[in-house]
């Protein structure tokens, strides 16, 4: 009786008892209230990032490869000359497309008769990925071996050690690889390195 005189009285003072303790033993309960109804969001669009889009305009390119190039597939890297005891085939030298500047590759290309990258103007802000990504040079390196002769800090094929390959605005980097000993420079400076490995025949 005492009990039902406490609740008459707090809801003549406008108080309400305080609920029950859920039945966490009940599946879906809860101990906590809820915050209110959630609303469900859209997921966001997807992106297309330059990598795809320069991907697609690399579509259908020969690619560098370790893998024994195909006859009449001109190769870089073997040792010796085709047709000597020590000709090993080398790499399949990739086709290359320049697929516009962009933030890591805003430079100037210089093209051949053909349309194909001949060279490239470093301009300030670039990268070697970035370059390697407009010319659709899957392997960064590869612009390393093209570039060994005429500038310093590519791979040392003498003592198989890798130095740090820098570029400033205003280099000129070779994108041909028939124009490893002619195309060129690093700060202005023509560098005359022995290359140790195979190149292409040379114009």
């Amino acid at each position: 009786m005492a009990g039902a005189a406490i609740v008459t009285l707090l809801a003549f003072t406008g108080c309400a008892a305080a609920p029950a303790p859920a039945d966490t033993s009940l599946p879906g309960a809860d101990a906590t209230p809820s915050a209110g109804p959630t609303v469900a969001t859209s997921p966001e669009p997807p992106t297309v990032t330059v990598n795809e889009v320069q991907g697609e305009a690399c579509a259908g390119l020969r690619s560098i490869s370790n893998s024994a190039p195909a006859d009449g597939v001109e190769r870089i890297l073997g040792e010796g000359l085709p047709g000597d005891a020590v000709y090993v085939s080398g790499y399949a030298l990739p086709e290359l497309r320049d697929t516009g500047a962009t933030e890591y590759a805003a430079g100037d290309a210089l093209v051949n008769e053909d349309g194909t990258p001949a060279s490239y103007v470093v301009a300030s802000g670039d990268t070697l990925y970035g370059i390697s990504e407009r010319f659709c040079v899957q392997f960064p390196m590869y612009l390393e071996w093209i570039n060994s002769v005429r500038r310093n800090g590519a791979w040392d094929w003498t003592t198989g050690e890798d130095g740090p390959f820098e570029i400033f605005p205003g280099d000129t980097l070779n994108l041909d690889a028939h124009t490893i000993t002619s195309v060129g420079d690093e700060r202005g400076v023509v560098y005359s390195h022995q290359s140790n490995f195979y190149i292409p025949p040379q114009r």
